[in-house]
């Protein structure tokens, strides 16, 4: 079973602070940086003690994202924004990623999992656009 972990700026937040936002947005939606802001991630990820070695690595996939690099045995979280980024507006301002388990089923992701990743990815988003609490977060099931 998949999910999706959905990110996004409050709709009330200053203009300062949505400037901060449409810039990292950009920076992951395009993949310009994108790998900054994983090695932050799994930094918080590390500090915290959240999910195993394994779980805290960069991804070598095109899309970006962490988890291990076999997609036979390991659970991976990668960054699911084609839509968005294929969209000359990009209107949307959601950065979304996809939790995949393993192919062979024995390595998933629990929806309380998720959320520690995701609360992770959050204080991250956080900390770039300088504030704390912006960031609205939830963990949505994806079917394929």
């Amino acid at each position: 079973m998949s999910y999706l972990l959905r990110f996004r700026l409050h709709t009330d937040a200053p203009s300062k602070i949505k400037k901060r936002y449409e810039k990292v947005y950009e920076d992951i939606v395009i993949r310009e940086k994108v790998t900054l802001y994983l090695n932050y991630w799994i930094w918080k990820l590390e500090g915290d003690e959240i999910g195993k070695l394994s779980d805290r690595q960069l991804l070598d996939r095109c899309e970006g994202g962490i988890g291990g690099d076999s997609n036979k045995t390991d659970r991976q979280i990668r960054f699911h924004n084609e839509m968005e980024r294929m969209s000359c507006g990009r209107t949307f301002g959601e950065i979304t990623l996809l939790s995949i388990p393993s192919d062979d089923g024995t390595e998933t992701w629990t929806p309380e999992e998720l959320k520690q990743f995701g609360e992770a990815f959050s204080e991250m988003l956080n900390d770039q656009i300088g504030t704390s609490g912006a960031i609205d977060f939830y963990v949505a099931l994806f079917y394929v």
